[in-house]
């Protein structure tokens, strides 16, 4: 542990929330009569926070795909919690909350109600995510990607830098190997080769995160279908999975077509034109101005500046600004 963080002791920090102007905030600690940062009303009352992450209870998700609510799905996707499939139904879900003017939930909170993560699940997530960082499985994994070669060493301690700095700051940290990714040092598909590998060496961030999810809790995720499919009639197997196919192929054109496909904005690289068109899943898409294929999610950031990005499931900062709190692209930001 680094000696910036001697001394410093998040773990009383709390979540609490104005009941006059519904402003969520943590505090290092809670009494009676706290004065809330945003209308300094004195009606404060505390928060569970699941699984003790008070960051992620707090964080503002009104411009969506908040970064706390995508760290959490993208550990939930590679514990194998959760397929590809419901990670993206769930973002798309909260953003057509944000667009119909609702508070958006908590994206474990969705993933629970789609039956794609278990309650205890969820948490015993959350309390990985809350673990203090950096660890020791932040050195390892370091190491291990230091010896792979192909990653600049003075960008992997400035990170390692920005992660000391987040934790004298914040309640969660992500673990090293995920803010690599996410600054773009290394990709989603080295990232977890490594995990991998020092999950079946017994260490590692990913075995730690499969060691407190596990439990009985995983067997209630498809309990009917699992009943079935463990019956030793051949036959009767045979038809519980031709049903099961069905009716997960009923659900998609449901979503997808009864409930009203969603939409999203995007930005050509060769016309430049801003178009909305029906969600896809990759990218690029064929612009409905000049019909290239060359046509990439859009956010905005707070100050207003509209840029493409690569995965619209990545945090990714403003080119412009560096911001990381851009949001999707509405209708009224279309210039």
């Amino acid at each position: 542990m680094s000696d910036i963080l001697k001394g410093i002791n998040l773990s009383d920090v709390v979540a609490l929330q104005c009941e006059d102007c519904g402003r969520r905030f943590r505090a290092r600690s809670w009494r009676q009569g706290i004065a809330c940062p945003k209308c300094h009303s004195g009606q404060v009352k505390p928060l569970v926070a699941p699984g003790g992450a008070v960051d992620y209870r707090v964080a503002d998700r009104s411009k969506g795909y908040a970064p706390a609510d995508v760290r959490f799905a993208q550990w939930a996707k590679w514990c194998g919690l959760v397929t590809p499939s419901s990670y993206e139904v769930a973002f798309i879900r909260q953003n057509r909350q944000i667009q119909e003017g609702l508070d958006p939930q908590p994206i474990h909170e969705i993933l629970i109600q789609d039956g794609a993560l278990t309650e205890r699940q969820a948490v015993r997530l959350l309390e990985f995510l809350s673990c203090p960082r950096p660890d020791e499985d932040d050195g390892r994994f370091i190491q291990a990607l230091l010896a792979t070669g192909g990653v600049d060493p003075e960008k992997v301690r400035q990170s390692q830098a920005i992660q000391i700095r987040a934790a004298t700051k914040y309640h969660e940290v992500p673990p090293l190997c995920q803010l690599l990714m996410e600054r773009h040092l290394i990709t989603e598909a080295q990232m977890l080769a490594l995990l991998k590998l020092q999950q079946q060496s017994g260490y590692g961030p990913l075995k730690v995160a499969l060691d407190m999810v596990a439990g009985p809790a995983q067997q209630k995720r498809l309990p009917a279908l699992r009943q079935t499919l463990s019956l030793r009639n051949p036959q009767t197997r045979k038809v519980a999975i031709v049903a099961g196919l069905f009716l997960a192929a009923i659900v998609i054109w449901w979503r997808q077509t009864a409930a009203g496909a969603p939409t999203m904005y995007v930005q050509c690289e060769l016309c430049n034109k801003v178009s909305s068109v029906r969600w896809s899943k990759t990218f690029p898409v064929v612009c409905p101005h000049c019909r290239g294929t060359s046509a990439y999610y859009v956010r905005i950031c707070p100050n207003r500046h509209i840029f493409r990005v690569r995965n619209p499931y990545i945090v990714e900062p403003c080119p412009r600004c560096g911001s990381t709190s851009a949001r999707p692209l509405r209708a009224q930001d279309v210039p």
